[in-house]
């Protein structure tokens, strides 16, 4: 169970409070990445902070193939949650970030944010108060956008995740960094 305050999931190597992982029910895996990743012309240069980020490489991927980041397996208690994190999605084949909270009990997931492709070759923060009166899980789905296998100038990366217990002292952003 999630007991602490706040947890932080930056993709660095001694990593503890992040409760964010690949899901197995999806079509591919988040990777972690430092530096360019692998394509040209997409995805960030270097990380938000620290060293390192996660990102979708969609090369040789479908059109709509998704890759999912999910708490699944930590409990969240019903409580107010302040979700933060920085997102980039710079390509002209992105697809779509897309977060989804399901509370125990429910078989629908609520989309609380959702981003369509290029956002511009910059690192973009989003900052989403939640309340649930169950425990949840979150999850992060990143998809590939174009139509072909050969468009592959897609890759979305995200970083710094945060949840804090309580409101955000930040209103609903979608601020333009780095």
């Amino acid at each position: 169970m999630f007991t602490g305050d706040l947890f932080v999931c930056g993709f660095e190597l001694l990593d503890e409070t992040c409760i964010f992982r690949n899901n197995d029910n999806d079509d591919f895996d988040w990777k972690l990445g430092q530096l360019n990743t692998p394509t040209l012309k997409t995805g960030p240069t270097d990380a938000y902070s620290g060293n390192q980020y996660a990102y979708i490489e969609v090369n040789k991927k479908k059109s709509g193939e998704v890759a999912v980041l999910s708490t699944d397996g930590t409990v969240l208690a019903a409580s107010e949650y302040c979700l933060q994190f920085y997102y980039h999605m710079y390509g002209a084949h992105i697809g779509n970030l897309v977060v989804y909270i399901k509370e125990n009990g429910s078989e629908t997931w609520e989309i609380v944010f959702t981003k369509d492709g290029d956002q511009g070759n910059r690192w973009n923060h989003a900052c989403l108060n939640l309340s649930y009166q169950n425990e949840i899980t979150i999850e992060i789905e990143a998809s590939k956008g174009g139509q072909t296998r050969k468009k592959n100038k897609g890759d979305i990366a995200i970083d710094e995740i945060q949840l804090s217990k309580g409101a955000c002292t930040c209103q609903y952003i979608d601020s333009h960094l780095k």
